[in-house]
């Protein structure tokens, strides 16, 4: 057997399928592609793919609820989307395509999405700004709720997550540390439940149950992984 390194961008189980996304050259054409399996043996197949964009990072955002899921590629801004559907990633749609920035989605239930979009940092008519965007029908269509997030637009909202439809937690950077802020009230108002030290960022955030979930801060020499037992009201540093 031989191993041999891949460029995954993002990888999850859900479904009785696993799903990943990679980025691929084929000829001289830069794409990102998605593949899938089924979780009880190695039978990747290519189910979809997205073109990439002109900016310098490309990076993706993959989600998955049940059967169904979502991808965003950013690349500085939002460049496309694709949906699973029916075992088949299709052209979609994304949210903030036009906002002149990048975007991170989760998704509650099948119908319950939201994404934390950055507004101006590259351009698009709007003063620059972190903003939380609601789907309740399934990502067709999004709407904005709320004020922009506080805290400096260039470091916050970087992650999302949402155990249930209407509760939203994502990350804010004040200018000297990082924090987690949540609404429970679909972004009416935000209030802060964990903190870290400003040297450290929260580089991932997810729910495995409505009120189990984990936050994981990354700096340079060290990391910390958080847990929540109450859907995010209370965050608890876990050591091993």
């Amino acid at each position: 057997m031989r191993w041999h390194e891949l460029s995954i961008a993002a990888i999850r189980d859900a479904g009785g399928q696993v799903h990943a996304v990679a980025f691929t050259q084929i000829n001289t054409t830069n794409t990102v592609a998605m593949v899938s399996s089924p979780t009880n043996r190695d039978a990747w197949a290519k189910t979809g793919s997205l073109q990439l964009g002109g900016g310098p990072v490309p990076a993706t955002d993959l989600v998955l609820q049940g059967s169904v899921g979502w991808v965003i590629e950013n690349d500085r801004v939002v460049i496309a989307g694709a949906r699973l559907a029916s075992a088949r990633w299709a052209s979609w749609k994304p949210p903030c395509a036009t906002t002149g920035g990048s975007a991170v989605l989760s998704a509650a239930t099948r119908s319950s999405l939201v994404a934390v979009c950055e507004q101006g940092i590259w351009g698009g008519p709007e003063p620059t700004a972190v903003r939380v965007y609601f789907s309740s029908d399934g990502g067709g269509t999004f709407y904005r709720r709320g004020a922009a997030l506080p805290g400096e637009t260039a470091a916050s909202g970087n992650v999302v997550a949402s155990p249930t439809p209407g509760v939203v937690v994502t990350d804010i950077y004040t200018g000297s540390r990082h924090e987690l802020i949540e609404t429970f009230n679909s972004a009416a108002s935000w209030e802060t439940v964990a903190t870290i030290s400003g040297s450290m960022e929260f580089t991932y955030l997810g729910f495995t149950s409505a009120s189990q979930g984990v936050a994981i801060a990354n700096g340079r020499a060290t990391s910390v992984l958080l847990m929540t037992f109450d859907g995010g009201r209370h965050w608890s540093p876990v050591t091993f």
